[in-house]
């Protein structure tokens, strides 16, 4: 059941992908593209989530299941810090100085105010259930330094992206400028991170300075898209096959690496391809709520329902998605903007 599952994802994933016309899809990179896009990997992304709570077993379905989660790995949130650096990219280019004035109010602290309800939501939910958690991990939880059972991670890491993209921008009033100061400090947040964190903290953060990049140099690229098309798709893949054969892996420079391809990838099949449907753009679009809140109902079941997990982790999935898709839809009631 576990294998229908991924098959279902891959289904919704590919419901309403066609050949654009004239072989070239114009809003490649609209919202309405790149929320599909990011539907399919949110939709991973709960999937991967959810095994972590299941038991381990020798079944063909769980082993299959977990073998094809564990090849996708950090890949799946590759495509989210590559649009967002695109798209704040696009927005300084937009709104010029008061655009970068405003990341400190509307891109950190609406991130991190809105973060913070659910950190509330999980804290109020851990004690129910028994989970006492110090002062420490309270005040760290806030920063997302450290979770209460809920996804801080990926939060911190944005948050310094948003950071990376104000002081490259007050910095330099340069666009060949401000890309280099992008990768610059994201090198720079990788060495330093990973002297304390795991590598899930780092291996793709290199993304969010390639999308920043495509904003500034979008139009050089569809150039390079629409000249060389399958020479650069077949590059692109080559590149990926060789990189992810490669085990060794310093600072994380390898996956980084992988990262940008496996995005550039995306990006260039989307060019050609017109992608999504109703169910992924409802997702992509609600991406925040989707992945902050997922872990929540996996949370309550495995603690309180720990039978359904171990014997039946078809069943918690598909129960904790459905109780997560309402928590999403309800969202936009508590939602806080800045």
């Amino acid at each position: 059941m576990l294998t229908l599952l991924l098959i279902a994802v891959m289904c919704v994933s590919v419901w309403g992908v066609a050949i654009a016309p004239n072989r070239r899809n114009g809003d490649y990179l609209s919202r309405d593209t790149t929320a599909a896009v990011k539907g399919v990997f949110i939709l991973l992304i709960m999937l991967s989530h959810s095994m972590s709570y299941m038991t381990p077993n020798d079944g063909i379905d769980y082993q299959v299941f977990e073998g094809i989660i564990n090849k996708l790995g950090q890949l799946v949130v590759v495509m989210f810090l590559f649009y967002s650096g695109y798209g704040v990219a696009c927005g300084v280019q937009r709104g010029g100085a008061d655009y970068v004035r405003s990341i400190p109010r509307h891109r950190i602290g609406g991130t991190l105010v809105n973060f913070d309800i659910a950190v509330l939501v999980f804290a109020l939910t851990c004690l129910a259930l028994g989970k006492i958690y110090g002062v420490g991990q309270w005040l760290l939880s806030l920063v997302a330094w450290e979770g209460m059972g809920n996804s801080h991670w990926y939060i911190f890491t944005i948050v310094v992206c948003y950071a990376i993209t104000y002081i490259a921008c007050r910095l330099s009033r340069k666009a060949k400028s401000r890309v280099v100061l992008h990768f610059a400090l994201a090198a720079l947040y990788v060495v330093t991170i990973s002297q304390v964190k795991e590598g899930v903290w780092y291996d793709t953060v290199m993304s969010y300075p390639a999308g920043f990049a495509l904003g500034v140099y979008r139009e050089r690229y569809e150039e390079l898209m629409d000249r060389h098309y399958y020479k650069l798709l077949c590059g692109l893949l080559v590149l990926f096959v060789v990189l992810y054969a490669v085990k060794a892996d310093y600072l994380a420079l390898r996956y980084n690496a992988l990262g940008i391809v496996f995005a550039l990838l995306v990006l260039t099949l989307s060019r050609r391809l017109t992608l999504g449907n109703a169910v992924l753009r409802w997702c992509g679009t609600l991406l925040f709520p989707l992945y902050i809140y997922m872990r929540l109902p996996m949370l309550v079941l495995a603690e309180r329902a720990a039978w359904l997990p171990a014997e039946y982790p078809w069943l918690f999935v598909m129960i904790s998605a459905t109780i997560t898709v309402v928590i999403a839809a309800l969202y936009k009631n508590w939602q806080i903007k800045l």
